[in-house]
């Protein structure tokens, strides 16, 4: 079965469903769903990694990085900032830094908490995934 590719802003015609599996880090795997139609574009759901998996790539507790891209409207990098803060329990911001996409339509911010467990990277992960204006959360 092969897999209509969007390049640039087309959009897929039709519903189409297809499982990718690729590497994000060595020996990590992460699985997507795609799925998508000409009116909607593409969604994707991705099955975090497992407990194991973290622990398996890093010694806790360790600085973790969340990378969060959403819709630069109604303060979304104020608000990815203060869901994380409110998560881990903390009185001041975690280290995080953004950069505005050149449309100005996006922003992307990076997250370097000092998380203690993988189970707060989870519970950070889900809190996240709810936010208004999501678009990708790595």
């Amino acid at each position: 079965m092969t897999f209509p590719m969007i390049r640039g802003r087309r959009r897929i015609m039709g519903i189409c469903t297809k499982d990718v599996s690729f590497t994000l880090l060595p020996s990590a795997p992460v699985t997507l769903q795609l799925w998508g139609s000409a009116d909607s574009g593409i969604c994707v759901m991705i099955n975090l990694p497992s407990v194991e998996l973290l622990e398996s790539r890093h010694i806790f507790p360790c600085q973790y990085t969340f990378k969060v891209i959403g819709a630069s409207a109604d303060n979304f990098a104020a608000r990815v900032v203060a869901h994380v803060r409110d998560e881990m329990q903390l009185t001041e911001d975690p280290p995080f830094s953004f950069r505005a996409a050149r449309n100005g339509l996006h922003i992307a911010i990076t997250l370097e908490p000092h998380c203690e467990s993988s189970q707060q990277v989870l519970a950070i992960y889900s809190r996240l995934t709810g936010i208004d204006g999501l678009v990708m959360l790595l």
